[in-house]
């Protein structure tokens, strides 16, 4: 049996919150319950920018713990995380699909149940479910990836260029000069991601100083590319700064060799972000729209955090719970 990694449950944990300041800086420009000022929204998108990594790292995680070792990755494991996802798409999607017929008519209807369904079909529920939409996709070519591809080092790094070539470098390059050149493949932008994880766990640095002061400054820069021009722009997360944040993070964090003690509720937590993830906006729609509480009244610099922090533990101390109830705890 693998030991655990901290380090990934560590990187679990704080990506999770940074997703959660994501939703919560972009809730309080879309709804709040007067117009934003310009320079608000400014600084908003700046931390926005700022928290972006979080989303790659876990595309990576995925990488770092299913391709990473000499495991064999079967269609029996995938498909049944496929059913796992397929069922909180059916279930979750469906209930927030299902909210908005709710939200417009003020009641349930048996027509609006069956349309919900439709819409999770169709990929019309709430925006943050495209995660699951894409993992599914990612996780029905894990086992192709692993046997063809992840078996042979070079291959590695090979289809790891062609992807980085493909997703993030060409759309920099049409933008700088103008051209429309686009040879993407499906999912290639977060396969991209998966295929780094799967890269950072097969390679090992002899000498973490210098790599960690190089990709200190690389981080350093991007926080002022962002800080100067993040402001009036939400950049993909394929966008050259995000890839070299988080990059940079998680090679950082899960490279280094310094011993990690932490307690048994780091790991609690990391087992609770995929329920994070999938709950957190729901409190956060209950508390703009039912409770009309907005993240922006106040002082923002302490009421976002605030908000940030107490939806982070709701979400957190409701997956605990709903991880007791026999059948909904698959889900979570």
């Amino acid at each position: 049996m693998r030991a655990r990694n901290y380090r990934i449950d560590i990187l679990r944990v704080i990506s999770a919150f940074f997703i959660v300041v994501i939703h919560v800086v972009s809730a309080s420009v879309t709804y709040n319950d007067t117009a934003v000022a310009q320079a608000t929204v400014q600084r908003l998108n700046v931390v926005h920018n700022l928290s972006s990594w979080a989303v790659p790292i876990f595309f990576m995680i995925t990488g770092f713990c299913v391709l990473g070792d000499d495991r064999k990755c079967t269609w029996q494991w995938s498909f049944r995380h496929v059913g796992k996802f397929i069922g909180i798409l059916f279930t979750v999607g469906w209930f927030y699909a299902l909210l908005e017929y709710v939200y417009m008519e003020k009641k349930i209807t048996l027509g609006a149940v069956g349309l919900s369904l439709v819409d999770v079909l169709n990929g019309n529920t709430w925006t943050h479910m495209w995660y699951i939409y894409f993992i599914i996709g990612i996780y029905l070519v894990l086992p192709v990836v692993k046997s063809h591809v992840v078996q042979d080092q070079k291959n590695v790094y090979y289809l790891l260029g062609l992807l980085f070539l493909s997703t993030i470098l060409i759309p920099v390059i049409n933008n700088r000069m103008g051209l429309s050149v686009d040879i993407h493949m499906p999912m290639s932008g977060y396969l991209f991601y998966v295929i780094a994880g799967a890269a950072i766990a097969r390679c090992s640095f002899a000498d973490m100083k210098y790599v960690n002061m190089t990709l200190a400054a690389a981080n350093v820069v991007v926080i002022a590319y962002f800080w100067n021009y993040g402001k009036d722009e939400i950049y993909p997360y394929t966008s050259l700064p995000v890839c070299i944040m988080a990059l940079g993070i998680f090679i950082l964090t899960t490279k280094n060799h310094a011993e990690l003690h932490i307690g048994r509720k780091w790991e609690g937590i990391s087992g609770c972000t995929l329920g994070i993830y999938l709950l957190h906006p729901f409190f956060l729609n209950l508390m703009i729209k039912l409770l009309h509480i907005y993240p922006l009244h106040g002082t923002g610099w302490i009421t976002i955090p605030a908000a940030c922090i107490v939806l982070y533990f709701i979400s957190y101390m409701t997956v605990c719970v709903l991880r007791k109830i026999p059948i909904v705890n698959r889900l979570f």
